[in-house]
C-alpha cells in the first residue's frame, strides 16, 4: 500500500509538472 501511495504521489508531481 505504501508503495502504491508513493507511486501515486510521484505520478501526481510528474503530471502536475507537465
Amino acid at each position: 500500500m505504501l508503495m502504491f501511495f508513493k507511486l501515486c504521489f510521484f505520478n501526481y508531481l510528474c503530471f502536475g509538472k507537465s
